[in-house]
C-alpha cells in the first residue's frame, strides 16, 4: 500500500486533520471469471475534528485499464461520531458513547453504536453493536465487547 501524501493539519484551526491517500497497482485476474491482468488505481481523503470528535471518509477506486477491456470502478465512505465529552464511571472511569455510518464500494452499509469505558491510562472497554447491510444479501447484527490495552 502506498501512501505518498503525508498528513497535515488544517491551517486555520487547529484540531483538524486533513489526510489524502493514493494507491496504485497492477491486479491480475484468473480463475472462473475474467481473466487478465490490469491497473488498479485507488484515491482517498479522511479528515478528523478532535474538537467535535467527527471523522469523514471518502474512497474510491477505479480499474482503468484492463487487458481483456474489463472495466470497473467503486466510491465508498464513512461517518463517524465520538463524543467529547464522558461520564464518570466510578474511580479513574470513563465512559464515552460512539457511532458511524460507513457506505461500502460494494454497496452495503454498516451501522454502529456502542460506548466506550476508559479505566486509568491505558485499558479501554468497547461495546458495540453494528448492523452490516450488504448490497445483496441478508442483513447481519453484531454484537461485540472489545478490550484495548496501550502503553
Amino acid at each position: 500500500e502506498s501512501r505518498p501524501f503525508p498528513e497535515f493539519p488544517n491551517p486555520v484551526t487547529s484540531g483538524r486533520l486533513q489526510r489524502p491517500s493514493a494507491e496504485f497497482g497492477l491486479r491480475r485476474d484468473g480463475g472462473d471469471g475474467e481473466t487478465g491482468v490490469g491497473v488498479e488505481a485507488r484515491g482517498a481523503m479522511s479528515w478528523r475534528d478532535e474538537s467535535l470528535g467527527l471523522t469523514a471518509d471518502a474512497r474510491g477506486r477505479a480499474l482503468p485499464a484492463h487487458g481483456r477491456g474489463l472495466r470497473e470502478r467503486g466510491f465508498g465512505g464513512a461517518l463517524d461520531m465520538e463524543a467529547g465529552y464522558g461520564l464518570r464511571a466510578g474511580g479513574d472511569g470513563v465512559l464515552t458513547p460512539f457511532g458511524g455510518r460507513s457506505l461500502t464500494e460494494e454497496g452495503g452499509r454498516r451501522y454502529r453504536a456502542g460506548v466506550r469505558m476508559t479505566v486509568g491510562d491505558g485499558f479501554d472497554l468497547d461495546f458495540e453493536t453494528a448492523r452490516e447491510e450488504p448490497g445483496a444479501g441478508r442483513a447481519d447484527l453484531r454484537v461485540a465487547p472489545t478490550a484495548r490495552f496501550s502503553r
